[in-house]
């Protein structure tokens, strides 16, 4: 067997050896590919491949879906997305000319992770993540591009989502007046605290965060162990409920309520805790005061109910129970009207109730009859209580005020006997001032007379040297006479109860303006109105005194006096220009008896059913202004028995 003979059949073989080979890798590649195309067109993203001119050469169904359309094989990727518009994230639109897949077939650097907002024909918007490789072959020679799209629409939405509702959380967090906060499971790291917590415990946010255990540190040393203890047993199952104090960097202590809850993922695990811190400062000092206010109210001696819109009982203290005989377990939450007489509830307290629930007050006395203690009277005081939604509630003090009655009952009566001596006094006073001016007029007047005659009829036959003696006698009689006539006339004027008010007012301002050298004025408009002798002698002693006091101490230059009628009033008002007085001062001496001027003239017009009020004050004079009553006075006091 020659040598060529054997080389021909040795490439025969490896000849057929080769074809075999190729055969079997074009059916591996075949089934490769095949294999590829099935994983292809199940994957959840669009994948179209193109060559290096940009033609389409295969793409997957989802592709078709997420274009909405199918594209040609052997349309240019450009010509497929002609109807699309390309945005970038930032809202810049991209020209499919400049777009990556063109660079990488420009250059052969893949593309990875990038964000295009696609505007399709029928104008929905998808957000896609692209991704675009460089296909090769053996040699390494640039073949094409496979472009991968994933549609991230509903991921971007709900980042967006998030997104939205993370800002809002924060704004909600940031706004509100309790802390938030957010910790490990354990509470040892603060993730986040609202800004809050630095106007409440005075220490910035970032310390927390810098030092996670530093809340523990603010605790109220009192506190911190029971809070520690609580905190490590209830945060086991990622929940607790305190209260405790916090000590501020400026020494202030502030009362804190703080919730836990916990947050889980998916499966059940705990893997934060959040919680909100409140300041209860005030609520605890209104809590504190309100315990105190309950003492007081448990001690007093007056009975005190609250009652709410639908007349049920919500409080009592000690001294009503004891009142009606019940235990505070029978009372609390009974209506009113099982508690009260069916009648009386229905006719006076139920409409009290009412008027006191639309916001007054109200207060009333009435007669109760107890079957055990007979007729009490009782002072009711209705107070409404403001709630959140206006008054919902009526505060009640009941006062058992029967021995207060009976004994302003028995002051009254006492004060009526009083002002009956007194007036009787002033009607004593004025009939023995009537009689002295009468005795002094006539007995001592007369006999007066009598001497001065006697020694006129004798002065004729007197020696010379007794004459002088006998003439000095006679001025002096004259003088005492008219000093008796005006002590007299001081006393009680007759004219008064001859001539009236008016003509005895006129000659007392003639006689004082003379007497004093002062400038007085009088007028009056009640020339023929009917008054009573009591008014007028009161009006009368009222004028003598101002006038007196003007002179006496006002060193007053001008004196006013007026009298003036009005329906069922008559006005007298005396001023003068004179020195003034503090009042007050006045009316403390008054009380401590140094002055009785001012006092008998009040009580002169209190007791004829009048009032009188002064106005003074140092350097501007001095007003009294007074009225009584134009009505028949009634029964005289002096004809009642003592």
């Amino acid at each position: 067997m020659s040598a060529e003979f054997l080389i021909i059949e040795g490439l025969t073989v490896w000849n057929r050896t080769l074809r075999q080979k190729v055969l079997q890798r074009t059916v591996a590649l075949g089934e490769s590919e095949q294999r590829f195309g099935r994983l292809v067109e199940l994957m959840p993203v669009a994948v179209y491949v193109c060559d290096t001119g940009g033609i389409i050469r295969s793409y997957n169904k989802r592709a078709v879906e997420l274009w909405g359309r199918e594209p040609v094989l052997g349309d240019t990727a450009q010509r497929y997305c002609a109807s699309l518009r390309l945005w970038s994230p930032d809202g810049n639109l991209v020209p499919h000319e400049k777009s990556k897949m063109a660079e990488v077939l420009r250059t052969g650097v893949e593309a990875r992770n990038l964000e295009v907002v696609i505007e399709r024909p029928d104008e929905s918007c998808i957000t896609v993540l692209v991704n675009i490789a460089p296909l090769r072959n053996i040699k390494g020679e640039l073949m094409g591009a496979m472009n991968c799209f994933q549609d991230i629409t509903q991921r971007k939405q709900a980042q967006e989502a998030l997104r939205e509702s993370e800002t809002r959380f924060r704004q909600v967090a940031e706004n509100i007046s309790e802390v938030f906060w957010l910790a490990n499971p354990e509470a040892t790291l603060i993730h986040y605290v609202s800004p809050a917590y630095a106007k409440i415990w005075g220490r910035s946010c970032d310390s927390l965060y810098a030092e996670p255990s530093s809340w523990m540190d603010s605790i109220h040393p009192d506190d911190r162990e029971r809070i520690a203890k609580g905190v490590r047993l209830q945060l086991v199952r990622g929940q607790h409920d305190h209260t405790y104090r916090i000590v501020r960097p400026d020494g202030s202590h502030r009362w804190i309520r703080d919730r836990a809850f916990p947050v889980s993922d998916e499966s059940g695990k705990l893997i934060r805790v959040a919680g909100l811190a409140e300041d209860i400062t005030e609520r605890k000092e209104a809590e504190d005061r309100l315990r105190e206010y309950e003492k007081v109210v448990e001690g007093l001696e007056e009975m005190i109910v609250v009652v709410d819109r639908d007349y049920r009982y919500l409080l009592a203290n000690r001294a009503f129970l004891k009142y009606r005989g019940m235990e505070r377990e029978q009372l609390v939450g009974r209506l009113v009207a099982e508690v009260l007489n069916e009648a009386v509830f229905e006719n006076v307290t139920k409409r009290k109730l009412d008027e006191c629930l639309h916001g007054e007050p109200v207060q009333y006395e009435m007669t109760y009859r107890y079957p055990d203690r007979g007729e009490r009277d009782l002072l009711i005081s209705y107070f409404p209580i403001e709630g959140p939604a206006g008054v919902d509630r009526v505060a009640c003090v009941l006062q058992d005020i029967t021995e207060r009655n009976r004994a302003a009952k028995e002051l009254e009566e006492a004060n009526h006997r009083l002002r009956i001596l007194s007036r009787r006094l002033f009607e004593v006073q004025e009939q023995e001032r009537r009689h002295l001016a009468r005795e002094l007029h006539d007995e001592i007047g007369q006999t007066l007379t009598a001497a001065k005659l006697n020694l006129k009829i004798i002065a004729p036959d007197v020696p010379p040297a007794f004459a002088r003696r006998l003439e000095d006698s006679t001025q002096l009689l004259d003088r005492l006479l008219m000093q008796v006539r005006q002590l007299s006339l001081d006393l009680r004027p007759p004219m008064l109860d001859e001539l009236g008010l008016v003509p005895t007012l006129r000659w007392l301002v003639d006689q004082q303006a003379q007497r004093a050298g002062l400038r007085v004025t009088f007028t009056a408009n009640v020339e023929r109105m009917e008054m009573d002798p009591l008014t007028r002698t009161a009006c009368f002693r009222l004028a003598q005194e101002a006038i007196t006091n003007a002179i006496r101490h006002a060193q007053a230059a001008t004196v006013a006096v007026e009298l003036r009628a009005e329906p069922h009033r008559l006005w007298l008002v005396v001023h003068d220009d004179g020195v003034g007085f503090d009042k007050d001062a006045m009316q403390q001496r008054a009380a401590r008896g140094g002055s009785i001027g001012l006092l008998s003239m009040n009580e002169r017009v209190s007791l004829l059913g009048g009032e009188m009020e002064v106005s003074s004050a140092p350097g501007r004079g001095t007003e009294i202004r007074a009225w009584f009553p134009t009505a028949p006075p009634g029964p005289s006091f002096a004809t009642e028995p003592l």
